[in-house]
């Protein structure tokens, strides 16, 4: 929110997650998710709920799917991609491939929890990658810019 937030009137924030959140123990509070999809909580409905809140709705472009399906039907080009995906190497990895045609020249792309092994392990090998340049870690995120 705090993203979409600040953007200019014509820029929009486009959001891809399947929107499940973590496992719903059978002793949680109805107040931890009311939303629930089997164990798996489904937060879309809370996030739809803050976008309003916040009152954003007209700089949100939200995608309920997984990250493949996303990058099979978007065509568009950014200049800022944010991942933080399922948090294991292959699956970093995979965004990275299906995002990284998608960023500008002069774009930048920040990986969120940075220091979490296997992202650390894929980060690394990032800092090797022809056409990008490391440009700071704040925290927990990390930020390249793609050079060419």
């Amino acid at each position: 929110m705090a993203i979409a937030s600040v953007l200019k009137d014509d820029h929009r924030l486009w959001m891809i997650d399947y929107f499940r959140g973590g496992t719903v123990e059978r002793s949680s509070p109805p107040s931890s998710s009311k939303y629930s999809r089997g164990k798996t909580a489904w937060v879309y409905p809370e996030l739809l709920r803050t976008v309003i809140e916040f009152g954003v709705e007209n700089r949100v472009i939200i995608f309920p799917m997984t990250s493949q399906e996303a990058a099979s039907i978007i065509k568009e080009k950014f200049c800022f991609i944010f991942i933080d995906g399922n948090h294991s190497y292959d699956g970093v990895s995979s965004d990275w491939n299906l995002w990284w045609p998608h960023l500008i020249v002069g774009g930048i792309c920040l990986f969120h929890d940075a220091h979490y092994g296997p992202i650390q392990k894929f980060i690394n090998k990032l800092k090797t990658y022809p056409g990008l340049k490391e440009e700071k870690r704040v925290h927990t995120i990390m930020a390249f810019r793609k050079l060419k």
